[in-house]
């Protein structure tokens, strides 16, 4: 009877030794989600598609950026009006974000024009040797500038956000 409990110890607690292993990968441990959080300068490379009608992006993604929230939660505010989006971060320095603008309004030469952005944005975080983030990603935005989905136009383009402050960044 006392081989039996002993035995029925030791073959619960070789499982529970295995089942921990197994949840986590091979005994080791997650990478963590980073904090990107903190103030950037975003730069854009030239914007293709709409007829070049560039400036449905690179019009307000140019300038100071604001990250704020953590993991799953995080707010993408271009400090312009009616600019902001929510998206996550991963383990693997990946991100999102996308939202949708209604009757964003540009004055140009000609005059003013306005339409409906959809907008999306995904990349990647790179950490620098000064603990700043660069933010690399692609935007694809789909811009409505008559009420028609048909006639809807969609222009692309890369950014690149370079953080100014931050958890453990002080790039000022």
């Amino acid at each position: 009877m006392v081989r039996s409990i002993v035995l029925l110890v030791l073959v619960v607690a070789c499982g529970k030794g295995k089942g921990a292993e197994g949840e986590d990968g091979g005994g080791g441990s997650e990478a963590p989600i980073p904090d990107v959080t903190g103030q950037y300068n975003v730069q854009a490379a030239a914007a293709t598609g709409c007829a070049g009608e560039s400036y449905w992006l690179e019009d307000w993604v140019v300038g100071p950026m604001v990250i704020a929230g953590s993991g799953e939660n995080l707010d993408f505010d271009f400090l312009d009006e009616g600019m902001q989006f929510g998206g996550h971060i991963d383990n693997t320095n990946s991100f999102t974000f996308d939202g949708f603008v209604e009757n964003v309004e540009f004055v140009l030469e000609l005059g003013v024009v306005s339409a409906s952005l959809d907008v999306f944005n995904s990349g990647d975080f790179e950490q620098q040797d000064n603990d700043c983030w660069i933010m690399k990603g692609d935007f694809v935005i789909e811009v409505n500038d008559d009420g028609i989905e048909a006639t809807n136009c969609e222009i692309t383009g890369s950014v690149q956000a370079y953080q100014l402050s931050g958890l453990d960044c002080d790039g000022l």
